[in-house]
């Protein structure tokens, strides 16, 4: 049995019919067996004094809830840039081709003004 303790503290009317039963100093000193008797019996009366005053309960497992499987799919697109409408489109070009054409005429050309001669060989 696989579970979760709890402890049930009644004072009065315990039965001890069929029921295992364990000291509070038990308890102190080698919980890890009184632990085994209660997965073993299913509870075990605790007493004080030789007068019983707990019961302990094996609580069932609770049940597992299953993982939802993961949709890499939207995570990629979640993840991709946004589609730009055509007027962002057209506009970002336009800039572009402006900014080739600045970074070309700021480009020093040597060969402006001379002229080439194929090399004899």
């Amino acid at each position: 049995m696989s579970g979760a303790l709890t402890a049930e503290c009644e004072s009065s009317d315990v039965s001890q019919v069929n029921a295992k039963t364990a000291t509070i100093r038990q308890l102190r000193t080698d919980f890890r067996s009184v632990k085994r008797s209660i997965e073993q019996h299913g509870e075990v009366v605790i007493t004080d004094h030789g007068q019983p005053a707990c019961v302990s309960k094996v609580l069932p497992a609770p049940a597992k809830k299953r993982a939802r499987p993961s949709d890499y799919f939207a995570r990629v697109l979640k993840r991709q840039p946004k589609r730009l409408s055509e007027e962002a489109t057209r506009d970002f070009w336009e800039a572009e081709r402006r900014s080739e054409q600045i970074r070309f005429m700021l480009i020093p050309a040597p060969w402006r003004g001379r002229t080439f001669t194929r090399p004899v060989l």
